[in-house]
Order: C-alpha cells, then sequence, then structure tokens
C-alpha cells in the first residue's frame, strides 16, 4: 500500500491555507482602506479649516487696493 495521507486530508489542509492567505490578503486591504478613509478626513478637516481667500488685494507697486473680482475681469481668458 501506499503512505499518502488521504485526498480528503490534503483538501482540508488545501482549505485551511488558502483561509489563512484570504484573511491575511483581507486585513492588508482593510489597513489600506483604513489609511485611505483617514486621508480623506484629514482632507476635508483641512478645506473646512483654510480661510476664505480675501476680498482685498494689496499690490506693493501701485500703493493701491482692488477688489479681486476687479483682478479676475482684468485677467485675459485662456481658450
Amino acid at each position: 500500500m501506499h503512505d499518502s495521507p488521504p485526498r480528503l486530508e490534503l483538501l482540508r489542509f488545501a482549505w485551511r491555507v488558502v483561509v489563512q492567505q484570504a484573511t491575511a490578503s483581507l486585513a492588508q486591504i482593510d489597513g489600506w482602506i483604513a489609511v485611505e478613509e483617514r486621508r480623506g478626513a484629514e482632507r476635508r478637516r483641512g478645506d473646512e479649516m483654510r480661510p476664505p481667500p480675501p476680498e482685498w488685494v494689496v499690490e506693493r507697486g501701485l500703493q493701491k487696493t482692488h477688489p479681486r473680482a476687479c483682478l479676475r475681469r482684468q485677467r485675459p481668458s485662456v481658450s
């Protein structure tokens, strides 16, 4: 006769290996998801804390102040 393990025992061993590898892979993916969620939360928090742009700009060379909307109108449009 032969000394090899029965086929059912081999299949159960293969099943345990696949489960172990899948569990490790899922844990790694869960870590990546957590990192991305944390980055997204930090990005949103940074956007919320950013002050609004100033309404007036001081041009040093001219010693004048201009409303920001005025500066936007003077720029040539890029087509």
